[in-house]
């Protein structure tokens, strides 16, 4: 499947996900796709180009978890709302790019930056282009 076909699938399922649960987070999520493309231009891979543009529309998927009557999106300790999205929201991610039949390695590694992209301190290239697209 081309880029741009698994591009509007996902963005249709994830805004169908936000607009169901936190809906503020489709708009934030529009604004780091559209720098992450900006970012991509630079990258020649087209593999890196889709890990870096799933990472981007799934980046905060987990704050549309359910979690005790409410969303992750809703706890008021940060370092759990933090925590929390990252972990279920690569697991989220897995579940999302599973059934639109993206490859294994590409999930895995989509996956693993939705799960740190709140590390500041780790060494990945993609990581530090996910973090500087998620600066809006």
């Amino acid at each position: 499947m081309e880029l741009d076909q698994v591009e509007k699938k996902l963005k249709k399922k994830v805004k169908e996900i936000f607009l169901k649960t936190v809906p503020r987070y489709y708009d934030h999520t529009l604004k780091v796709v559209a720098n992450m493309k900006r970012i991509a231009k630079e990258i020649d891979d087209p593999e890196d180009k889709t890990i870096l543009l799933l990472a981007a529309y799934l980046h905060d998927i987990g704050y549309s978890v359910p979690y005790r009557g409410d969303y992750v999106d809703n706890i008021s300790h940060q370092a759990l709302k933090i925590k929390l999205h990252s972990d279920v929201g690569a697991k989220v991610t897995e579940e999302v790019l599973e059934t639109m039949g993206i490859e294994p390695e590409v999930v895995r590694k989509v996956s693993y930056l939705v799960s740190v992209h709140h590390r500041e301190h780790i060494e990945d290239r993609h990581l530090k282009m996910l973090l500087q697209a998620d600066k809006v």
